[in-house]
């Protein structure tokens, strides 16, 4: 999209102040940087425009690994980030463990390629701050496109392109102020309705997450009963170590609404029956979310995350 801005030199900064209101820096997500020069024209660009990126100011679509603190407005302890989840399903997924270790298995070369060796000996902390291509292997593989600080453009020096990602208004040097910030905020507004994409659902990230995440601890829960499988614990312990014992007598008196028992009968004459049930429905529960345990590391290693099924 490419619309053209024409504005007085005495007028620049109220221009700039009303633009910055409708895109507070930094935008996440569709970094408008507002740039000004003398020539005339207004521009709001992205990154692509020769700036130079700072790659502290990085984004991440979801909450951030933390190392030191639990809880921060972008950040989580690491063991509760979705992006520690995906490191941990290519650490049980054995088909990327052996290509790590022994490079056979080309289905995995173009992932490696990326995410680099991942195994049990190679802790996540010391992966996500490996290099990949000159930035932080958590950087490059899961934040957003580089911010970049608004600057003035050189039009003698920098090349000015129709991008999807930059907006060009059109307005009259000649006008009143007030005049001005109006049409300016119209033609903004009319600019992100013709957007195809919704910058505040769409990532453009080199591995976005799968579609629309549940709670990361879901998942967590998944991974921690695909690990207790493999020690060969029975579900009904599986169960209570992830999900914790659950309520013997809620669970009992909702059993006997369920089956529509007569008043006469009594909790403690069905307790056999009960305990059953309980069983089962443990057991039937342990073995749906191990599927799907198994689904998010097979997906995983494709470079899907978290796909459970």
């Amino acid at each position: 999209m490419a619309l053209g801005v024409t504005v007085a030199h005495d007028q620049r900064q109220q221009l700039l102040d009303c633009c910055l209101h409708y895109f507070p820096y930094p935008n996440p997500y569709k970094v408008l940087n507002l740039v000004l020069y003398q020539v005339s024209l207004v521009i709001l660009e992205n990154d692509d425009m020769g700036a130079k990126p700072d790659p502290k100011r990085r984004h991440f679509r979801h909450d951030h690994p933390l190392f030191k603190e639990k809880k921060t407005e972008q950040g989580v302890w690491w063991e509760d980030s979705y992006y520690f989840l995906w490191y941990r399903c290519l650490v049980r997924h054995e088909g990327y463990q052996r290509f790590c270790k022994t490079g056979r298995g080309k289905q995995y070369q173009n992932l490696h390629a990326d995410f680099g060796d991942i195994t049990s000996d190679h802790g996540f902390k010391d992966w996500w701050r490996d290099n990949a291509k000159g930035l932080t292997r958590g950087v490059y593989l899961f934040a957003e496109p580089s911010v970049v600080r608004p600057h003035i453009i050189d039009p003698k020096t920098e090349t000015i392109r129709d991008d999807d990602d930059i907006i060009y208004l059109a307005l009259p040097a000649n006008k009143p102020e007030n005049y001005l910030l109006t049409e300016a905020s119209k033609l903004l507004k009319k600019a992100i309705q013709r957007q195809e994409r919704d910058p505040a659902t769409t990532s453009y990230a080199r591995y976005p997450l799968y579609s629309s995440p549940q709670a990361a601890k879901t998942y967590k829960a998944f991974l921690d009963i695909w690990d207790l499988r493999q020690q060969g614990l029975p579900s009904g312990v599986i169960y209570d170590r992830v999900y914790g014992k659950p309520d013997w007598d809620d669970y009992a008196k909702r059993w006997m609404k369920r089956h529509e028992l007569n008043e006469t009968d009594t909790i403690q004459s069905q307790r056999q029956h009960i305990n059953r049930s309980l069983q089962v429905s443990k057991g039937s529960q342990i073995k749906r979310n191990y599927d799907k345990a198994c689904a998010l590391i097979k997906n995983a290693a494709k470079g899907i995350f978290p796909k459970a099924s």
